[in-house]
């Protein structure tokens, strides 16, 4: 599914939620109320020999363990691309400070060392509050990582820029936070492909959530719910982008700064 574009396959549900989005913030919740519900690992990254790698500017610290030369390099290269597209393509800015990724070689390590809250659901996942991301690739294949870097990335890179606001904290949706970072994914990716799979049956089977309300604070409980979340959170993203232009967006983004998404929805796209 390209990235660019209308969602035109379910805009009239897009549309719905635009207006639905103008009132969202009527009720606005405590930052702690709002705060990740992702908890920082018990005890990363694990028991493993990591050596690191560093970026020439020192951004991007690549950890890694028993593997070949050549190995960490590569995916340094493939981080500073995915910082540049698409990353900085949706969110309009990219790092500020240093990023660690942490890569396991199978995703029992990577269980072992990471703990992540939800392991039946959690293929990898970023700490924003710790600027690091915790992954697995498996075999000799860097690019491997492609699944997982620039989605994770995302996260680092928005949190990075907007945690700073007078509230100094997390307090930004589920379905922003998710959704940038989803939108992110490879567009050719199996994962991205679902999404849109799913998203399409939602809206023929008139069982779209209410994204607002479903995926707000917290995530949904059930999986299949759960994904869905993703699919139309990455879906919005999509229709913002692509009704109103990125430029529109990056200053929605830049305007939200400080948690008012009501006045950074008017200042970037208009009032309705």
């Amino acid at each position: 599914m390209k990235r660019s574009g209308r969602a035109t396959a379910w805009g009239y549900w897009a549309r719905a939620v635009v207006a639905a989005f103008m009132v969202w913030m009527s009720a606005l919740w405590s930052p702690a109320a709002q705060a990740a519900t992702m908890r920082a690992p018990v005890s990363p990254p694990g028991d493993f020999a990591f050596h690191a790698a560093a970026s020439a500017d020192g951004l991007i610290v690549v950890h890694t363990y028993s593997r070949p030369a050549g190995f960490a390099a590569r995916i340094l290269a493939l981080a500073q691309a995915d910082l540049r597209h698409p990353i900085a393509d949706t969110l309009g800015f990219t790092l500020r400070r240093r990023v660690d990724i942490y890569v396991y070689n199978s995703r029992r390590d990577f269980l072992a060392g990471a703990q992540p809250g939800n392991a039946a659901e959690t293929g990898a996942f970023a700490v924003p509050a710790q600027s690091a991301i915790y992954l697995p690739v498996a075999g000799a294949n860097a690019t491997a990582v492609q699944d997982f870097l620039p989605h994770e990335l995302t996260h680092i890179v928005f949190h990075q820029n907007e945690d700073a606001g007078v509230y100094g904290g997390t307090i930004f949706p589920r379905w922003l936070d998710e959704g940038n970072a989803a939108y992110d994914q490879l567009p050719d990716s199996a994962e991205a492909q679902q999404y849109a799979w799913t998203l399409q049956a939602a809206a023929r089977s008139h069982a779209l959530l209410d994204l607002f309300t479903s995926f707000n604070a917290t995530y949904p409980t059930d999986p299949a719910a759960n994904f869905l979340a993703y699919a139309e959170a990455r879906s919005f993203v999509g229709y913002l982008i692509g009704t109103y232009g990125a430029a529109a967006y990056h200053r929605f983004l830049r305007a939200a700064h400080d948690g008012d998404l009501i006045l950074a929805a008017e200042i970037a796209f208009g009032a309705d």
